[in-house]
């Protein structure tokens, strides 16, 4: 098991990151793995849901993934990424592969970072309107 790729890309405003997860080897049964968040990155974590000054939910665990015999790659949207109520551009999130079960082992990368780009478009943000005169 491994990630496709080490480094994951994704907008300030964004409420999810698509993660893509490759089973190596055999595939002839069912193997499951969980991918989780770390403290490994720049962002700041906390509870769901997320208030200012938190960049991502933190979760031991993200729902388990379930390769089926034959399947060699699973891609997914995993809700870690808060959107406008964190999120800050220029953090990073860490994201480890855990606790794989049925015989599966670990390939490389096995950890991985999404970065959290700034989502400006001329000098406004995506993520909330202008405040209004009063």
């Amino acid at each position: 098991m491994r990630f496709s790729n080490a480094t994951h890309n994704v907008s300030e405003s964004s409420t999810s990151v698509r993660v893509t997860v490759i089973r190596g080897g055999s595939t002839g049964s069912t193997v499951t793995v969980n991918v989780k968040t770390t403290g490994t990155g720049t962002a700041e974590g906390g509870p769901s849901p997320c208030g200012p000054g938190i960049d991502f939910t933190t979760a031991a665990t993200l729902p388990a993934r379930t390769f089926s015999p034959g399947q060699d790659e699973q891609e997914r949207d995993d809700p870690v990424v808060p959107g406008h109520r964190g999120g800050r551009a220029g953090r990073a999130i860490g994201l480890a592969l855990d606790n794989i079960r049925q015989g599966a082992t670990l390939g490389t990368p096995n950890t991985a970072t999404i970065q959290i780009a700034e989502n400006d478009v001329a000098g406004g943000r995506h993520s909330s309107p202008p405040p209004r005169a009063a």
